[in-house]
């Protein structure tokens, strides 16, 4: 991002932490519907 100024760069830097944590939440479904995690 050079020559980016800070206003520009705050919100891509959210929506790619918004993405990567979408990313961690869908990994977390495949493995609670796998190995039945989340059913206590």
């Amino acid at each position: 991002m050079v020559g980016s100024t800070a206003a520009q760069a705050i919100p891509v830097l959210l929506v790619q932490l918004v993405r990567d944590h979408r990313k961690m939440e869908a990994l977390h479904h495949v493995c609670d519907t796998t190995f039945a995690a989340s059913r206590r």
